[in-house]
């Protein structure tokens, strides 16, 4: 696991995720930078993807030794979709006031599609460091 780039480069994501969440909140700078909520997103689906490729890829690799490149991408975006679904839940109940504003679909819209595009960089990077290594291809 520790010599596995691809678990340093999630590790690093989700690093960056939480600085970028955390000084964003705690200085309103998802205020003063509208863009900034996508730059979390993207980051957050490219870890919530990656992270579902990776321990999937550790989990059955082994048992089957072939992993086809489809179903990681499917799985990738899946995964990045259903926990952005979740979180967008859970900001309508820290914020229900978003819904008065009339803004909240767009920029839920924006939000998992910020999150499935971090989702598909992450599968697409995991497949090509795969293809690099010559390790479970189909």
């Amino acid at each position: 696991m520790l010599r596995d780039s691809f678990f340093w480069i999630l590790f690093f994501a989700l690093i960056g995720v939480a600085a970028i969440h955390i000084f964003g909140s705690m200085y309103f700078l998802y205020w003063r930078f509208l863009w900034l909520d996508i730059v979390a997103h993207v980051g957050g689906g490219f870890w919530v993807g990656g992270s579902a490729v990776w321990v999937y890829t550790r989990l059955f690799s082994e048992k089957t030794g072939i992993l086809a490149s489809f179903p990681l991408l499917v799985l990738s975006i899946l995964s990045a979709f259903a926990v952005g679904m979740r979180w967008e839940i859970f900001e309508f109940f820290i914020w229900p006031a978003m819904l008065v504003t009339g803004n909240h679909f767009t920029d839920t819209v924006i939000d998992l599609s910020a999150d499935v595009i971090g989702a598909l960089f992450a599968a697409l990077y995991f497949l090509r460091l795969r293809r690099t290594s010559g390790i479970n291809q189909t």
